[in-house]
């Protein structure tokens, strides 16, 4: 997916975010005007399936999957559960 060390992905309004990749983590600031945001994280993954996002500070987003599908992701806090219909199209989002 990232191909250069540092890679500079789509700018929006707010501003431009860098990313600096390193096999599975990624260190990087979110500049936008008077804010700079900087975040670390571990990706996990099976394959090419992600498990989960480990931030730091400790926070972890968990991926689960049905038939090679992403079928619901959880924060520890709140839980998104993914609809599908009989030709894998998402036709709901629900949150819990």
């Amino acid at each position: 997916m990232f191909e250069d060390p540092i890679e500079q992905l789509s700018p929006t309004d707010a501003g431009a975010e860098f990313v600096d990749v390193s096999g599975d983590t990624m260190t990087g600031d979110l500049i936008v005007p008077d804010i700079t945001l900087t975040r670390s994280l571990t990706i996990n993954r099976t394959g090419t399936q992600v498990d989960s996002v480990e931030y730091t500070g400790g926070k972890t987003i968990t991926y689960t999957y049905s038939s090679g599908l992403l079928a619901s992701y959880t924060d520890g806090t709140y839980t998104w559960t993914i609809t599908r219909d009989g030709d894998d199209l998402i036709t709901d989002i629900t949150v819990s």
